[in-house]
């Protein structure tokens, strides 16, 4: 994680440059007297409650998971000293960002404060030249991720459980132990978290390991070995289950079909399309398509290798905000 200091002369660099919004009118630029500061933990409450109103379905207690996992991480924007948009870059390493919760408040949009807000996020990123980037992208933005070097690697598609809809189909066979994640040495899930999404998660998962309004599993071989876990964590609209890792789909379908017996609600995913057996769990469940809320997953620089070679042992993603 970066250092306050160092990450403050980042953003000092960044505020100097003149702020503008796009032409009026006229045709002449206007000044635009947009200023930023991190946030707080209350702030990011705020911009969760943004988030609320435009439809996304974020977690109950999102807010509090993303700021403990870096608090220096995101950025409040103001204009007159009134918050009218923000970013988040969370920073898991010295090789890699995500960038999530990108949001103008409505009544500000269309003014050219997104793209200001963009270009200080790019700015950042200029700084680490190294590190690689990534985040989740509607189709209506994917051109302007693309503009500044992000490139669309695999797609991740919704997928909804009806609870009234039951299983069809016999489940793949498995061997595998089930334990709730909070009696396991959190040392262990971080590994083999680790080992799928390339970077410790532990502040983050942590998080929402000890929360009692979320539910995690893992699954055990017999000695003992985690081969796979899922998180159950409430929603505006329903519950979201992720992440959700695995070693076979037997695994995978033994610890959602367990994650679900602990509500009765419906219940979301967001599957990365690359994960060969998406399909097949999908049908086993009768899972629902929502298309229409599909993201990319784009990437700036080189996407991490385990994203790539263990693509198979990803049934969810954690979050659309943090990855």
């Amino acid at each position: 994680m970066i250092g306050c200091a160092t990450q403050k002369s980042i953003i000092r660099s960044v505020i100097m440059f003149p702020l503008f919004k796009k032409s009026s009118p006229s045709g002449s630029p206007s000044k635009a007297h947009l200023s930023f500061r991190f946030m707080e933990e209350k702030d990011l409450e705020m911009v969760m409650n943004w988030c609320k109103e435009e439809k996304w379905n974020v977690g109950m207690y999102d807010a509090a998971a993303y700021y403990a996992l870096d608090s220096k991480g995101h950025f409040l924007f103001l204009l007159d000293k009134k918050p009218i948009g923000a970013i988040s870059m969370v920073k898991y390493s010295h090789n890699l960002f995500a960038i999530g919760a990108f949001i103008v408040k409505k009544e500000y949009r269309n003014k050219g404060f997104g793209s200001q807000i963009w270009h200080y996020a790019i700015e950042i990123l200029k700084k680490n030249n190294n590190a690689t980037s990534c985040l989740y992208s509607v189709p209506a933005q994917i051109s302007r991720y693309a503009a500044s070097g992000f490139q669309s690697d695999f797609h991740i598609q919704r997928w909804k459980k009806s609870f009234i809809k039951q299983p069809t189909s016999k489940m793949e066979e498995s061997t595998t132990n089930l334990k709730q994640l909070n009696s396991i040495p959190i040392e262990s899930i971080i590994e083999y978290d680790q080992s799928i999404f390339s970077v410790s998660r532990k502040k983050l998962l942590a998080k929402f390991i000890q929360n009692e309004n979320i539910v995690g599993f893992a699954s055990t071989d017999d000695s003992g070995q985690i081969t796979g876990f899922g998180l159950i964590r409430p929603c505006i609209n329903g519950y979201r289950i992720g992440p959700l890792y695995a070693d076979h789909i037997g695994n995978a379908q033994k610890l959602f079909q367990t994650l679900l017996n602990n509500v009765n609600s419906t219940v979301f995913i967001d599957a990365p399309s690359h994960n060969p057996h998406i399909e097949q769990f999908a049908s086993y469940f009768n899972l629902e398509r929502v298309s229409k809320e599909d993201t990319a997953a784009m990437f700036r620089r080189e996407v991490p290798d385990s994203l790539r070679t263990n693509n198979h042992k990803n049934y969810a993603i954690c979050s659309l905000e943090v990855g």
